[in-house]
C-alpha cells in the first residue's frame, strides 16, 4: 500500500518526532499595524512600514520599496522570531477600486452555494450580492478533505495560473493556537518553500542553472558553518541544482547562497515574489515576511528554509502561478462579478497583472529545476509515485517542512510540525497552480503534499 492511500485510512506516527514542552513561543510578533478608514468599513492590515504622516481615509499606502522594507525589517520584523504574545487579529488592506479587483470585501462565513445561479455566492455588507470564482467541485472536494482528518490545522488553494482566479480556497483547524482561516494567513515558516525564491535569485543573477553540480555531505536536517565549506575528502555526493531542488538538498542551496549571494539581494528578490507586501485581495490575508539575516549561517539557513521566512497557502500558489505563467504574477481575485439588488451587474471581474518577479528566460528555468519533486523527489509518493496517478498530469513543484520551533532554541508549549507543497500542473488549456499545507502533532494523519495532490486532482480531472 502506497503511503497516500496509508494516510487516507488512518492515523500514521512519525518515529523521529517527539513533543516538545517548555516556554511559550509564538510565531507571530507585533508587526506595525497601520488602517484605513473608508464610508461604513473599517479595514486593518499588516505591513512592516509606518503609515505617513497626514495620511487620510481613503489614501492607499504606497507600494514598499525594497530599501524601506529591509530597514522596517531590521527593526521589526527580527522581533517576530522572539514573540511570546500571539499577534493582535489584523486584517491586510484592501486596495478598493485598484488592480481590477471589486470595491467589496468578502467575509468567509458568508459564502454559500446558489443553486439559481449554479455558483457561489457571498452577500456583501450594502447588500449586493457577489457571484463568486469557486467551482463547485474542487471547492466542495477540497473542504471535504480538510475536515476529514482531526489535523489541528490544514489548509489547501487552487489558482488558475493565468488569470488569478481562487479556483478553490479550504482550510480547517482543531487547535486554538492555529487558528481559523489558515489558507489566508503566514502562520507557518515557508520551510523549504523558500528555496524555489533563493533558487530564482541564482539563476535570476546568472550564478547557477538547473544543471550546475555540487558535491557535499551530511546536512540532510541541518546545517552548520563547517558545511559551507566544501571538503573534498568528505564530498562524496554530487547533485545538479535540479536534483537539489527536487531531493531538497539543504547543502548546496546553503553553500550556492553564501557563495553568491548577499543577505539585501536574496531579501530584494523575496520581495519581488511579494514578500513583505501587502497582497490585493478581496478578502482578508496576511501579509507573507521574509527577513535576510546579516550574520552568515543563519543567512544560509534563511537561503535553505530554515526559518526566517512566513508563507500564507494562498501567496504560496500564487508564487508558484507566477512560475507557470512566464514570470507574471496576477492579482489574485475571488469575486467574478456583482449583482445589484434589481438583478442587474454593476462588476466584472478582468484579470490584472501584479508584478512580474521573473523574466520568462528566467522563469522557466527555475521551473525546470522543480521538474523531478513530483517524480523522483521529495513528493514523488503523492504524485507520480501514487497508485493510480494519471500518467499524461504531470506536476512541479517544492516541499516545505518545518517544526514551529524558533530559531533561538525556546521550545514551544505545543509542538507543530508544519509539511507545505506549492506547485503547477496543467491540462489541456487549463493551467492550475496549487498549495497545501498541514499543521501536525508527532500522531499525524496527512502531510501538506496530499492535499495539494487531491487540489491538483479535483480541479484537472
Amino acid at each position: 500500500m502506497s503511503e497516500t492511500r496509508r494516510e487516507e485510512r488512518g492515523a500514521r506516527f512519525s518515529p523521529r518526532l517527539a513533543a516538545a514542552g517548555a516556554a511559550l513561543a509564538v510565531l507571530f510578533a507585533a508587526t506595525i499595524v497601520a488602517s484605513q478608514t473608508l464610508p461604513d468599513r473599517r479595514v486593518s492590515y499588516i505591513s512592516v512600514v509606518e503609515a505617513p504622516a497626514g495620511m487620510g481615509a481613503g489614501d492607499i499606502l504606497p507600494a514598499l520599496s525594497p530599501l524601506d522594507s529591509r530597514a522596517a525589517v531590521a527593526g521589526a520584523m527580527v522581533e517576530l522570531e522572539r514573540a511570546t504574545a500571539a499577534a493582535a487579529e489584523a486584517t491586510p488592506e484592501v486596495p478598493w477600486g485598484r488592480w481590477g479587483l471589486a470595491d467589496v470585501q468578502v467575509h468567509a462565513e458568508r459564502i454559500r452555494w446558489d443553486d439559481g445561479r449554479d455558483a457561489y455566492v457571498a452577500e456583501l455588507d450594502d447588500g449586493r450580492t457577489a457571484i463568486l470564482t469557486l467551482e463547485r467541485g474542487p471547492q466542495r472536494h477540497l473542504e471535504a478533505l480538510v475536515g476529514r482528518h482531526p489535523e489541528p490545522g490544514q489548509a489547501a488553494v487552487v489558482l488558475d495560473a493565468t488569470t488569478g482566479r481562487v479556483i478553490a480556497l479550504a482550510d480547517a483547524h482543531n487547535e486554538e493556537r492555529i487558528g481559523p482561516e489558515l489558507a489566508r494567513r503566514s502562520l507557518a515558516f515557508a520551510a523549504s518553500v523558500f528555496k524555489v525564491i533563493t533558487g530564482a535569485a541564482l539563476i535570476a543573477d546568472g550564478h547557477v542553472t538547473p544543471s550546475s553540480e555540487e558535491c557535499f555531505s551530511g546536512g540532510t536536517s541541518g546545517f552548520e558553518l563547517s558545511h559551507l565549506t566544501p571538503n573534498p575528502a568528505l564530498d562524496q555526493t554530487c547533485w545538479s541544482f535540479a536534483t537539489a531542488m527536487a531531493r531538497s538538498g539543504n547543502v548546496i542551496f546553503a553553500r550556492f547562497a553564501d557563495r553568491y549571494l548577499t543577505p539585501a539581494r536574496l531579501q530584494e528578490h523575496a520581495e519581488r515574489f511579494g514578500f513583505n507586501a501587502r497582497i490585493p485581495f478581496e478578502m482578508s490575508i496576511e501579509s507573507s515576511r521574509a527577513v535576510m539575516p546579516e550574520d552568515r549561517i543563519e543567512f544560509a539557513r534563511a537561503a535553505a528554509g530554515f526559518r526566517h521566512s512566513w508563507l500564507s497557502p494562498l501567496h504560496g500558489a500564487m508564487i508558484q502561478a507566477a512560475i507557470a505563467n512566464d514570470g507574471v504574477m496576477m492579482v489574485p481575485a475571488i469575486v467574478a462579478a456583482i449583482e445589484e439588488a434589481d438583478g442587474t451587474v454593476s462588476y466584472v471581474h478582468r484579470p490584472v497583472e501584479w508584478r512580474r518577479p521573473m523574466s520568462p528566460e528566467h522563469s522557466r528555468l527555475l521551473d525546470q529545476t522543480q521538474a523531478d519533486t513530483c517524480t523522483t523527489g521529495t513528493a514523488r509518493n503523492y504524485f507520480a509515485q501514487r497508485s493510480g496517478w494519471p500518467a499524461d498530469l504531470r506536476v512541479r513543484g517544492k516541499t516545505g517542512t518545518l517544526s514551529n520551533r524558533p530559531a533561538h532554541g525556546v521550545n514551544p508549549e505545543v509542538y507543530f510540525l508544519y509539511t507545505w507543497f506549492t506547485g503547477h500542473s496543467a491540462r489541456g488549456e487549463r493551467r492550475v497552480a496549487v498549495s497545501g499545507l498541514v499543521a501536525s502533532t508527532p500522531t499525524w494523519w496527512v502531510r501538506g503534499s496530499h492535499l495539494a495532490s487531491e487540489a491538483v486532482l479535483a480541479s484537472l480531472r
